[in-house]
């Protein structure tokens, strides 16, 4: 692995070992890092990682010219066969109509730490660096019985 570098499997890496602590601070606003006059057209994206058979990803719709307090309101359904190996990540994008969508923030944590109810996930830079950002988000847990869990 390389620690020099500020991509997925550095956030990967981080999700899988953030069960022994950890901190973040509670804040709304989606900052860009490069200073632009274009307002934030935020959405995310929900990942599972872990067993090929549990890999997953979810979208959001686009909350148009609203970095700074932006609401989905939207389920999603996850499937997951071995919780134990599963890492969550949400990943908050902007929008763009020309050019690739830019890494806002991003969080990653097992599954298996994850607490049903009504939680703030604490988002991070792009290099791991914490933000003042958070997506309030409820978590439900099931356990079906054909020994998959359900994610909501």
């Amino acid at each position: 692995m390389n620690y020099q570098g500020c991509d997925d499997y550095m956030a990967l890496n981080y999700g899988r070992f953030l069960d022994n602590g950890g901190c973040g601070y509670v804040g709304q606003y989606l900052a860009r890092r490069v200073a632009t006059r274009d307002i934030v057209d935020p959405y995310v994206k929900v990942f599972i990682y872990g067993v090929d058979s549990d890999y997953q990803q979810r979208k959001t719709r686009v909350v148009e010219d609203n970095g700074l307090n932006p609401v989905w309101n939207e389920t999603m359904v996850f499937n997951i066969t071995v919780p134990e190996l599963c890492l969550v990540r949400f990943v908050v994008f902007d929008s763009d109509t020309i050019g690739s969508d830019d890494i806002l923030a991003s969080f990653c944590l097992p599954l298996t730490t994850i607490q049903t109810g009504y939680r703030h996930i604490h988002l991070r830079e792009v290099d791991d660096d914490p933000t003042y950002s958070t997506l309030f988000v409820h978590v439900d847990i099931q356990h079906n019985t054909d020994d998959q869990y359900a994610v909501l």
